[in-house]
């Protein structure tokens, strides 16, 4: 390569590339996401899964069950609901209206793309199917940043997304505020144990 050369910052990673080489730059950036899925969830005689396009510090990271692999950046991602006759998916971020302004009301946000920024913190950490009065939910947990935990910057109004995860109905919809409610406060208080839950297979911190 001759020429002038100029320094840019690609996934993380600092290459050297010719100013006239920004194309090359974008394909040697998006070969670095490869597609992951979680494992399959059986709830209510559906299938419940999520897909999504990853971006991996270690390229030697298994694409199913990676709860305690930290992924940079996740993008595209979906949660897929299959019945035998239905097929239902859903763009992130999983999240209802109202939880979402609860979440903008504390400062932070839940973009498209999965960063695990001061701001964008939050990652979907696991899947679980839960039954509330004989009916089946979907139930995604979340996790928070690493980073903000290891620095100090950790403040407690993370905590709201953690303690009230989102349930879903199985046609994808989300559940009313009060059923949401009353569904994670049995569930904190160990009222409901007939569940079972799987990774949600984007980002994850270390297991400790």
């Amino acid at each position: 390569m001759s020429g002038r050369y100029k320094k840019i910052l690609v996934s993380g990673g600092l290459v050297v590339i010719t100013m006239n080489s920004m194309v090359y730059a974008t394909q040697l950036e998006s070969t670095k996401f490869s597609n992951v899925e979680s494992e399959i969830l059986q709830c209510g005689g559906k299938d419940i899964q999520i897909l999504s396009s990853c971006f991996d510090k270690d390229v030697n990271i298994l694409d199913r069950g990676s709860s305690g692999n930290m992924r940079n950046q996740c993008k595209n991602t979906r949660l897929i609901i299959k019945g035998k006759e239905t097929l239902i998916e859903k763009k992130y971020p999983f999240i209802s209206l109202w939880q979402l302004k609860e979440v903008e009301k504390r400062g932070y946000r839940v973009n498209e793309i999965i960063d695990l920024s001061i701001k964008n913190p939050y990652s979907p950490m696991s899947i679980s199917c839960i039954f509330y009065r004989k009916n089946p939910y979907i139930l995604i947990s979340y996790l928070i940043s690493p980073g903000i935990l290891k620095y100090g910057d950790y403040n407690h109004k993370l905590d709201y997304l953690m303690d009230n995860p989102i349930i879903m109905n199985l046609d994808g919809s989300y559940t009313p505020k009060k059923i949401s409610y009353k569904i994670n406060q049995m569930k904190k208080k160990k009222q409901i144990d007939n569940y079972k839950s799987i990774d949600a297979n984007l980002i994850f911190i270390p297991e400790r």
